[in-house]
């Protein structure tokens, strides 16, 4: 038969891992793990609506070495880096199986944001950095 002791921390135990559970059906949502929209989620690719669809998607019949120059090499001497942000295309020449780098998705021009306004040192804003931040949340004006 349990003793005292044990009988308290298999209660215990048991009472942390009914509040763990009912904390975790507070907040069920994760990042990336809720299920699409049932319609679309079956009928359209994954990054539709960020890039443009094929209207006639299929696997096309290019192979590693016809899908091998979308990836993108520089030379040692090139000023820029290998880290391409706005791609025209999500399969960067690396896709697998390689017949569906360009079935699925159409080159698409990437909306590029402009650089942010330099912040004004007339602005009460508070600088963060280079930014300024929100003046409802914490304007405090400044003594010039």
């Amino acid at each position: 038969m349990l003793g005292f002791k044990n009988a308290s921390t298999v209660v215990g135990l048991i009472l942390v891992i009914v509040v763990v559970m009912f904390l975790q059906s507070r907040h069920p949502r994760r990042e990336g793990m809720q299920a699409g929209s049932y319609p679309l989620a079956v009928d359209a690719p994954l990054l539709h609506g960020w890039y443009k669809t094929n209207p006639d998607p299929r696997v096309d019949g290019y192979g590693a070495e016809q899908i091998h120059v979308n990836y993108p090499v520089f030379s040692a001497r090139h000023c820029g880096t290998n880290n391409i942000r706005y791609w025209r295309r999500p399969t960067n020449g690396q896709c697998t199986p390689p017949g569906l780098c360009m079935g699925l998705y159409e080159a698409t021009e990437q909306e590029i944001p402009g650089a942010p306004e330099a912040p004004s040192w007339d602005n009460p804003a508070i600088r963060v950095n280079y930014y300024e931040s929100a003046p409802s949340v914490c304007a405090i004006p400044r003594n010039n």
